[in-house]
């Protein structure tokens, strides 16, 4: 699919991983990069794992790199939940812990609810501890450290919520969708002009949320090639409830 092209329409493809919605515990779902915290300690899972991935996605597109590159020497899954933990600055929840599978009972302290970092850096408490991987995980940059500068506060907060450890508090696809980092980054591809002040970024806020929700419906509904919906330029009226949608040039 090329950006010039005349119709340009989204196919889903490749479901290699995919699967029905809330597969048993201990079930492994996703590629291993992107799993979630829930999926790596074998508690049942449902769609905001998929949330967590898409976190996963974002960030590698935003640094250039994998965010967690559980792969050779970091592949275990102790590693994989102490980056995690690195990574958002916070514990796992004690509950999720405490009901772990009991492949985890190596790592995990039920008692405590505590994963057993670094202590079982070395594969189990038996072994001697492994400073290689260790240092894998301390070089982990948290978050809030790595997406520190002031303008991008906004996609800061987005991957907070998207990277909740804790599934019950990460955030959900229809207010990711709503966010308005989220929002002011699609807005350009419908040519709203996202204002940067008072009431009027706020007025131009909600029309962008309007509108996109607009085009997602036309989408779905009715097969219009994507092209057509950003070149509409029409006033709704009574009668044409179809959005306006206007250049920069147009809303200077």
């Amino acid at each position: 699919m090329m950006l010039e092209d005349a119709h340009v329409r989204v196919k889903l493809i490749d479901f290699g991983c995919a699967t029905w919605e809330g597969g048993p515990p201990g079930s492994l779902v996703q590629t291993v990069q992107y799993r979630a915290p829930e999926v790596c300690l074998g508690l049942e899972w449902t769609f905001p794992c998929d949330m967590w991935s898409v976190g996963c996605i974002i960030f590698e597109l935003f640094e250039g790199e994998r965010v967690f590159d559980v792969s050779g020497l970091t592949g275990s899954i102790p590693s994989h939940l102490a980056m995690m933990q690195r990574l958002t600055g916070l514990a796992l929840p004690a509950r999720m812990v405490q009901r772990a599978s009991q492949e985890l009972s190596y790592c995990t302290d039920r008692n405590s609810g505590r994963l057993m970092w670094p202590e079982v850096s070395g594969g189990d408490l038996s072994r001697d501890r492994c400073v290689d991987r260790e240092l894998e995980v301390l070089c982990i940059v948290p978050l809030s450290q790595r997406i520190n500068h002031p303008q991008l506060y906004q996609m800061r907060d987005f991957l907070s919520a998207i990277m909740e450890l804790d599934p019950d508090r990460r955030i959900t696809p229809s207010a990711a969708f709503n966010c308005e980092w989220c929002v002011l980054q699609l807005s350009p591809l419908l040519s709203v002009s996202v204002l940067a002040v008072g009431a009027r970024r706020r007025k131009a806020y909600e029309v962008a949320v309007r509108q996109l929700n607009l085009m997602c419906s036309k989408l779905l509904c009715s097969h219009v090639p994507i092209e057509d919906l950003l070149r509409e330029n029409r006033e709704p009226t009574r009668n044409n409830c179809a959005p306006t949608w206007k250049t920069h040039a147009q809303t200077r």
